[in-house]
């Protein structure tokens, strides 16, 4: 199905097992990374994301999360040194998110040495956006989602503008060189069906223009089953260190529970450090440590961490 993505998702996974044969996770006393959806909104149709079936599935989601949700999370937060940064989206596209700016402004604010990682498709990161951005330094990093190398590839499998998007990235790198680099820019590859044997020239196109790439595999939508048959008994790492908060302020077991299948807390009714710490999070996190994450059945299913 993909023959170059294959050796790669099966080499990382021999380097996931054995780190963790030699290192278990441990829970930090509070999370080291947030995920907070500001919003459900986004503009693009990445076949790859679950995002266009959120509110079908979700009927509780919240469309844009309200303002006091937002500050009793970043609130929460204050004077937790443990915190290392916070990615101010999840299921949908911050450039297009109401009062982002401001809300960037508030955590700056509140969480001065924490980072601030903003992860986006690029077609509505126009230049007056980006200007603001780095202006100010409202963010530390901005991540282009491209995940193409090609122009009729990046249009077929995610449903907005290849142009627009170039346009808008290479404008994001000239604004910030000239700026002294303010904000550290890097470009994402999910390698999926589509984007097969692009990798190569992706990385060739953008060597020294960006300060680094991310390359991933898709996960949440269960498309590549026949990839990796062999499950492990790995424990995630991710529940031992993050925490991931929806729009409506439920949070979710991790990034890759787009439906909320499995809610650990609600910001509305508990602290954040309960949250944490809640019973229900606890044995979930000892399941992964015993081996037995399959009696979890979004774990048990999970295409990321095997």
């Amino acid at each position: 199905m993909i023959a170059q993505s294959k050796p790669y998702l099966i080499s990382r996974n021999f380097c996931k097992k054995i780190y963790h044969q030699l290192k278990k996770p441990r829970k930090t006393k509070f999370p080291e990374i947030i995920s907070i959806e500001l919003s459900t909104l986004c503009n693009a149709k990445c076949k790859f994301c679950p995002h266009s079936n959120i509110h079908e599935k979700d009927k509780k989601r919240a469309i844009n999360m309200s303002e006091e949700v937002f500050r009793k999370i970043i609130d929460q937060c204050v004077d937790h040194k443990e915190l290392k940064l916070i990615k101010p989206s999840l299921f949908g596209e911050p450039s297009i998110t109401p009062h982002l700016f401001e809300r960037l402004e508030y955590i700056k604010e509140k969480l001065p040495t924490v980072k601030i990682r903003l992860i986006s498709n690029g077609l509505a990161m126009t230049p007056e956006k980006i200007d603001k951005l780095v202006e100010n330094r409202l963010c530390d990093e901005i991540n282009f989602s491209l995940d193409a190398d090609e122009k009729e590839t990046f249009e077929k499998f995610k449903g907005i503008s290849w142009d627009k998007v170039i346009r808008n990235i290479n404008y994001s790198i000239l604004r910030n060189n000239e700026s002294g680099k303010r904000i550290r820019i890097i470009l994402s590859f999910v390698c999926t069906p589509e984007n097969e044997g692009q990798l190569k020239g992706f990385k060739e196109r953008w060597k020294g223009k960006v300060q680094g790439f991310h390359i991933g595999s898709e996960s949440g939508v269960r498309r590549r089953k026949n990839l990796i048959n062999k499950k492990t008994t790995l424990p995630c790492p991710q529940i031992f260190n993050r925490l991931n908060f929806l729009s409506d302020g439920r949070a979710v077991l991790c990034c890759i529970d787009a439906y909320g299948e499995v809610i650990v807390g609600d910001i509305k009714e508990q602290n954040l450090l309960d949250i944490w710490n809640s019973p229900k999070f606890g044995n979930i996190r000892r399941l992964h440590l015993n081996g037995e994450k399959y009696k979890i059945p979004l774990c048990n299913i999970c295409e990321e961490w095997y």
